[in-house]
């Protein structure tokens, strides 16, 4: 009996579900009324910490994903338990976000992960009566009824029942693809497995369960603050907001975790992991995922005709940290290092402290997404941190003008961002408190201060080298650096009759088929090549330096993630973005295409441009030039971003520029270091927007390095 049998005999309970969307919802499994944000108090729970407890990853590690129950609500306002999922982490757990895996520079490390996402006898977990799965966009699809190419097909409007996949991905990790957890490695609680599942086979690796994989990790980049979370086809956004996410710390022998570390940089309790999410609770408190039955603080799904479920961009309205809403953290009237992670769907957070008078905390940081910046950045107030979905931050806040006093994170950010609604006063502009004591234990604070001059001695020295450059900080490309290939990619939002159907790459689809003959001659978008059941259009050369030019040519900011490399920004420059588009759809139809066709011109159409970066005046991408309609000059990164980085905001109006190297992130300049593994080879990398609504609904293409 095949695995589609054996789920239905688990859970043929009684349930039928009707086909169309007028009976297929959430509400008719389980209705929900949601609990208005504003009701659920705040700062009457303290803030889940790791200090002492992270879970070292030196001789293995095995995490098992689980349903459970949690106090994500305070009990003291009259709710109960939350049933969620999370990371079970040898033994510790389970937990939402899961303990803090701690791992070491150059010491590998073997993951067992263990997909445990079912009821009592293998029927379906509770939680997934609340998730909506959207069988009609392309997703995992473990019973195969291919919707998104038959998308009447029997079932399709129905809410899928079956068991959960998922695959955890290392987010900022310079990995094999094997063990990336890309979107199509997911497997089942039942040990069905996708097209691109992998495991790790060495000698002396662990064996893999029949419901799981076993990946190995190198950790051969930099000390830095990673994550791993949920990554399966179409339900990426399903699975994390479930709870499926935990910090990752790697560590070298100058960044150590200890009091004694040769930055002085803060530890123990004064290093804390600070994961912000937002969600929406239904009156019951349990976990309400908007697919129109009700619907979200967004609206409901625009197209239902279409996609049933699938809403464009989840906004909460209720902040949740490190799984408590609004929560407090005690700390002392000194320095503390927050690791900050936006592991939201779609919302944005521009972030300050601030106390009761107004007065502002600096905030210095000192790490970007793939490791320490060459020196500590001042933000002051009115100044703020932005943090886009999937971005790390590493900071530094001194809290010592502030002793017997509460300072809250605060945020300003719009939703969608830059220009939706603004952040409502009462609930999602307020993140946690930090309530500080008056006294330091020990008496002083013998941490290096990152606002010291150089002649004090007690400046925060973050590195003995500094940084390998691939951009410079006026914008350009630095010295030294070869740019072997251009790429000119546009983002683009594709409109239903009641708002966005899908968002797309270089308007093309996750799979490489031209959306025109999908389900009819599944044609390959032109110039691309397979790779499992994906065509791609990204074949970088291995160990070359590119720049990337990506033309947002939608209404939103976009935090675009690249998988196994570290990049930097180059540049953004606003363009005539109407004009642009005009003629870029123009073109699109001139050439016969349309939506999810693929660029108006062959991707490998080699355009010779006016602009020369980095010595190269070569174009690909298939796309018009942009250069004609750019204006104003390039805005160099701000020097916060000035370091290495995995996910990049993208502004709508603006060509976003990105130095990328498809070598190690240590290699220097000119250098031949290559990867301790084969990047070329297994079922390749992926590249996409993280917004995790987007990213699950089209917008992220596979990749892969090729060898020279």
């Amino acid at each position: 009996m095949d695995g589609r049998s054996l789920w239905r005999g688990a859970v043929a309970a009684g349930i039928t579900l009707a086909l169309g969307i007028g009976n297929a919802s959430a509400s008719f499994l389980v209705p929900q009324t949601a609990l208005p944000g504003k009701n659920v108090p705040k700062y009457r729970d303290p803030l889940p910490t790791f200090a002492g407890s992270r879970v070292p990853a030196t001789s293995g590690y095995t995490v098992s994903f689980e349903e459970f129950k949690q106090q994500v609500l305070p009990a003291s306002g009259g709710f109960g338990p939350t049933t969620v999922w999370g990371y079970k982490i040898n033994g510790n757990g389970p937990l939402w976000p899961g303990y803090t895996v701690e791992a070491t520079k150059g010491s590998p490390a073997t993951a067992t992960y263990v997909n445990n996402l079912a009821g009592p006898g293998g029927t379906p977990p509770l939680l997934q009566k609340y998730l909506t799965v959207d069988q009609t966009i392309h997703w995992a699809d473990p019973f195969k009824l291919r919707c998104m190419f038959t998308p009447m097909a029997a079932g399709c409007f129905d809410p899928y029942t079956g068991p959960v996949p998922a695959v955890a991905h290392l987010h900022g990790g310079e990995d094999k693809s094997d063990f990336d957890g890309g979107p199509e490695q997911w497997f089942t609680p039942n040990g069905m497995r996708g097209p691109a599942y992998r495991t790790y086979t060495s000698a002396g690796a662990p064996p893999a369960p029949a419901n799981g994989a076993v990946y190995n990790y190198p950790n051969g980049q930099e000390a830095t603050t990673l994550w791993f979370h949920d990554h399966a086809l179409g339900t990426t956004r399903l699975n994390v907001y479930g709870g499926l996410a935990a910090f990752y710390f790697l560590r070298d022998d100058r960044d150590t975790g200890r009091a004694d570390n040769p930055i002085r940089l803060p530890a123990g309790d004064q290093e804390t992991e600070i994961l912000i999410q937002d969600r929406q609770f239904d009156t019951a408190g349990q976990l309400l995922f908007p697919d129109g039955f009700p619907s979200g603080l967004n609206g409901a799904p625009p197209n239902p005709t279409v996609h049933p479920f699938w809403i464009p961009e989840f906004f909460g309205d209720v902040i949740v940290v490190n799984g408590k809403s609004w929560p407090y953290q005690n700390v002392e009237p000194r320095r503390y290092r927050l690791r900050l992670l936006n592991g939201s769907n779609a919302r944005f957070y521009n972030l300050a402290f601030i106390d009761g008078v107004l007065r502002s905390a600096p905030i210095w940081q000192i790490g970007t997404d793939g490791g320490l910046l060459d020196a500590p950045v001042p933000i002051v107030y009115p100044g703020r941190l932005l943090l886009a979905p999937g971005e790390r931050a590493d900071v530094i806040v001194d809290f010592t003008p502030f002793a017997g006093k509460t300072v809250t994170l605060t945020n300003n950010a719009k939703a969608p961002f830059p220009s939706g609604m603004a952040a409502d006063p009462q609930t999602t502009a307020q993140i946690m408190q930090f309530r500080v004591g008056t006294t330091v234990t020990g008496d002083t604070d013998g941490t290096c201060d990152p606002a010291a001059s150089k002649k004090s001695g007690n400046k925060c020295v973050l590195r003995t080298t500094p940084m390998v450059k691939l951009a410079t900080a006026k914008g350009t490309t630095a010295p030294g650096v070869t740019v072997a290939t251009r790429r000119q990619l546009v983002l683009r939002e594709i409109e239903g009759g009641g708002g966005p159907l899908e968002v797309l790459l270089n308007n093309t689809k996750w799979s490489g088929i031209m959306e025109s003959t999908m389900g009819t001659t599944n044609t390959p978008v032109a110039g691309s090549t397979q790779l499992v059941d994906y065509w791609l259009t990204e074949l970088p050369t291995l160990g070359s330096t590119e720049v990337w030019e990506i033309i947002n040519t939608t209404g939103d900011a976009h935090p675009i993630h690249l998988h196994l490399v570290q990049f930097q920004i180059m540049n953004r420059q606003p363009y005539q973005a109407n004009k642009y588009l005009s003629d870029w759809m123009a073109a699109l139809t001139a050439a016969g295409k349309g939506p999810g066709d693929g660029p108006p011109n062959p991707y490998a159409t080699v355009l010779t441009d006016t602009l020369s970066i980095g010595g190269q005046n070569q174009v690909i991408g298939g796309n018009l030039l942009v250069t004609p309609y750019l204006q104003g000059s390039p805005v160099p990164a701000a020097p916060n971003e000035q370091g290495w980085k995995d996910t990049v905001v993208m502004m709508p109006g603006e060509v976003t520029r990105i130095a990328v190297r498809f070598s190690p992130q240590g290699n220097p300049i000119g250098g031949s270091v290559g990867y301790s593994f084969d990047a070329t080879d297994g079922p390749g990398y992926v590249w996409h927007c993280h917004i995790l609504d987007h990213e699950d609904n089209e917008m992220m293409r596979p990749y892969i390095p090729v060898k020279p």
